[in-house]
């Protein structure tokens, strides 16, 4: 994908994003109804400092107190794009 490229998730979808490059990337999001935003809010503040074991806890804590479902775990490292 490119520069002014999109992509529609509908709700419901499994789905991920990722920086495929060594580049850094700016990307907008938009996603309605509001509300998922104070969930990555306190994902980021939870997993600052957390172990393995703390991190899956808080996920797995987050997820139920969110209504969002993670259906993996988290790409540590996707292919580049070529």
């Amino acid at each position: 994908m490119g520069a002014g490229a999109y992509v529609f998730v509908r709700a419901g979808r499994q789905h991920t994003f990722w920086n495929p490059s060594a580049q850094p990337a700016t990307y907008l999001t938009v996603m309605s109804p509001g509300g998922v935003e104070r969930y990555l809010v306190d994902l980021a503040r939870g997993l600052r400092d957390a172990t393995d074991d703390k991190a899956a806890a808080l996920r797995q804590r987050l997820s139920e107190a969110y209504d969002i479902t993670v259906v993996g775990p988290p790409t540590r490292n996707p292919a580049p794009a070529e």
